[in-house]
């Protein structure tokens, strides 16, 4: 699964609780401000699992001002797993301010 656009995930997982989520394809995000491969965008609790067996990317190329990309992000309260045995790839340019590129980010309590 592949998305193109200024600013957005590709896969937007809301809510996971104690769900397991298992990817074993491609996600894959471009953007020209804010890349997001996959959002985990709500609480994950400890019986709960994020599984990557495939390939994850989020690339931002072109940005005027700041970039950004995460290819695996969480912004929930995070107690499950994430396991990860495939790829995790962020990329970010810009030709101007700042460029962040970030594998996997955990962006609350974990």
């Amino acid at each position: 699964m592949t998305v193109s656009t200024a600013t957005a995930p590709t896969v937007t997982l809301d809510p996971v609780d104690s769900s397991t989520v298992t990817n074993d394809g491609t996600v894959s995000a471009t953007a020209n401000a804010t890349a997001i491969g996959l959002l985990v965008d709500t609480r994950v609790l400890p019986s709960g699992q994020i599984v990557n067996n495939g390939a994850i990317s989020a690339t931002v190329a072109g940005a005027t001002s700041n970039a950004t990309a995460f290819s695996f992000l969480t912004n929930g309260d995070f107690g499950g797993t994430f396991q990860n045995t495939g790829t995790l790839s962020a990329n970010a340019a810009t030709i101007a301010d700042n460029a962040v590129a970030v594998g996997a980010g955990f962006g609350d309590g974990v």
